[in-house]
């Protein structure tokens, strides 16, 4: 592990038919997150589209995959030359600390891990996700490749998190990154006669099941993709994620709550069937659940669900298939795929709960975070 694998050492500038001014394949390879952090969205749309025209598709994934291990590599040699740096002062102290370390337990691995082992097998994992051709039409091929990469990078918050724990096994995280996938489908949503008219959000959200349903019937979807739930992006959906950097994402994923106010990027979430009955109301919910004296179902067939949580929070919950779908959206406002901006339908709105006089709607009920309860329900309970 000394010196950088030949795989690694074959790859030169010819990786990309474009590089941004002043890098190349070395500096890619080893940026720092102030290189990351200078370079625009537009000039790494383009570089990744350079790598994409040089390499094609799986030429790319392969590049990836080889320059993730060579940066877990060097990360490895950082720590072995911290830690004897740290280890120098004295033997004493040195033994110590050792002595410390191996009382300390290491942490327990993320959840998400523990799911990818046992409902993965340590294989393929992620989500199938559908986007409409008309979404995709009026867009550049730099945006949707920027669209793809964004949303990756998002989701994938978690995983890079794991991997920056002191105790975590870094190689078997690294391997789940590399087989974590959102596998996109194209969904064409054209009018009938083909007349170039945009079907409603219902038509193309009921193609997409129809689609989903057929994979996962045919057997081909891995286990770690076979979920009761698939994503959607539409274009309320799409200008989200487009319009904040995975960094800023990252910064206020760390330092902020779960549930938080602003632009937060999203992807729409849709139940695979729709036929998931009314979940029944505990009595000690009662005053939270009714509506005009008559029990609602819990159950949302759309939902928007925040992209920094897909992995850590959505995916756990479907994959073990923790509770049912209607419990798991109780707290979250319905949502359609056709609305440009997406909002609560009059229709959805009829099985809301309604609050009495005063209510303080945070208006955080909008994206799913987890399956947990929201903050206003918590402010409601400490005030009865």
């Amino acid at each position: 592990m000394s010196k950088p694998s030949s795989l690694f050492t074959s790859y030169t500038d010819a990786a990309s038919t474009y590089w941004p001014p002043g890098w190349n394949f070395q500096r890619y390879a080893h940026a720092t997150p102030a290189d990351n952090a200078a370079l625009s969205d537009e000039e790494r749309a383009k570089m990744q589209a350079g790598f994409r025209e040089a390499l094609g598709e799986d030429g790319v994934m392969e590049m990836a995959r080889v320059v993730w291990q060579e940066q877990l590599r060097r990360m490895k040699l950082e720590k072995e030359s911290s830690s004897s740096v740290a280890a120098a002062p004295s033997s004493s102290s040195a033994q110590k600390q050792q002595q410390q370390q191996q009382r300390r337990p290491p942490p327990p691995p993320p959840d998400w891990l523990k799911t990818w082992r046992k409902r993965a097998g340590g294989g393929a994992w992620g989500f199938v996700a559908f986007y409409t051709s008309s979404a995709v039409a009026t867009m550049s091929e730099s945006d949707v490749a920027k669209f793809h990469t964004h949303a990756r990078e998002m989701a994938e918050i978690p995983i890079q998190k794991a991997l920056q724990e002191e105790g975590q096994p870094v190689e078997e995280i690294a391997e789940a990154r590399r087989l974590f996938e959102i596998r996109w489908v194209e969904v064409d949503d054209k009018g009938e006669e083909g007349k170039g008219e945009a079907g409603t959000g219902r038509d193309w959200v009921d193609k997409a099941r129809a689609s989903y349903r057929a994979m996962r019937e045919s057997g081909d979807l891995p286990m770690g993709l076979d979920l009761p739930v698939f994503l959607c992006a539409s274009p309320a959906a799409m200008a989200s994620v487009l319009r904040t950097s995975p960094a800023k994402v990252k910064e206020a994923h760390e330092g902020k709550s779960r549930w938080r106010f602003g632009d937060v990027p999203f992807l729409l979430v849709a139940a695979a069937e729709t036929e998931q009955g009314i979940v029944e109301d505990d009595d000690e919910e009662e005053e939270e659940t009714k509506v005009g004296g008559g029990e609602r179902s819990w159950f949302k067939p759309v939902f928007k669900a925040a992209a920094e949580v897909l992995v850590d929070e959505l995916w756990c919950v479907v994959a073990e298939q923790m509770m049912p779908l209607g419990q798991m959206t109780r707290f979250v406002r319905g949502a359609t795929v056709a609305e440009e901006h997406v909002t609560t339908t009059g229709e959805e709105r009829q099985g809301e709960v309604v609050e009495e006089p005063g209510h303080d709607d945070d208006g955080l009920d909008d994206i799913w975070w987890t399956v947990h309860t929201p903050p206003r329900l918590m402010r409601k309970r400490r005030r009865v």
